[in-house]
């Protein structure tokens, strides 16, 4: 009776641990902020530099900002470009190195000042003429430059990614629309990884500010 009753709670267990589950906890392991660091730019482009702030919540939602700056060290910011939609994790034979499928559903863009604002109206950025200071204008259907580079919305991406935990995300292509998913990673490509975001925590017993990562969760199956 008893090895009745282990059986029976065995294929219980094993009917619960379903395939979806188990997707779940490896995109949660991704969750968090992340950012590639500063990117310069060189001429003809209009900006000096660039930093991409990269959030993965709660195992679905993908939130990608694009922020532009007026100086090459990534200080004096004038705009932001806002990709936002879902994002779906699985698993590769090839070890920490995932399946990810993105969906974009809605691109915008805001003027983060004055200097912005008027950066923006002079170049009549994605086909806009009148910007208002922090307001995100909707350029989804833009097919004025640069806009057009981007992609109209909704689009998909198909793309490979590293995973090293507490360290990097490595993409194997950058957020191109429709594209063909690529076949190996370059992950010293600046605009294709990313680091942990370094917060500020409040130690109580210090009275002083810890820097830590943030934010992934521990998984065994990730070094």
């Amino acid at each position: 009776m008893k090895f009745f009753t282990f059986l029976l709670l065995f294929a219980f267990v094993c009917a619960c641990s379903s395939p979806s589950d188990k997707n779940t906890s490896l995109r949660a392991v991704v969750d968090g902020p992340w950012t590639s660091g500063c990117i310069a730019l060189s001429p003809p482009d209009t900006f000096a530099s660039y930093e991409i702030r990269l959030e993965l919540a709660r195992a679905s939602i993908y939130d990608r900002r694009e922020r532009y700056f007026k100086d090459s060290a990534c200080q004096e910011q004038l705009g932001e470009v806002r990709f936002q939609g879902t994002y779906e994790l699985s698993v590769t034979p090839t070890e920490f190195v995932y399946l990810i499928d993105i969906e974009i559903e809605k691109l915008s863009a805001l003027a983060s000042n004055e200097v912005g604002r008027q950066t923006f109206e002079n170049l009549r950025y994605c086909g806009v003429s009148a910007w208002t200071t922090g307001k995100e204008e909707d350029i989804g259907l833009s097919t004025s430059l640069p806009c057009r580079s981007f992609g109209a919305v909704p689009f998909k991406n198909w793309n490979l990614l590293a995973i090293r935990r507490g360290q990097s995300l490595s993409f194997g292509a950058d957020l191109s629309p429709d594209n063909l998913r690529p076949d190996q990673i370059e992950e010293e490509a600046p605009n294709r990884k990313f680091a942990p975001v370094r917060l500020n925590i409040f130690d109580p017993f210090t009275g002083k500010n810890k820097r830590r990562d943030c934010c992934t969760t521990p998984f065994t199956g990730v070094r």
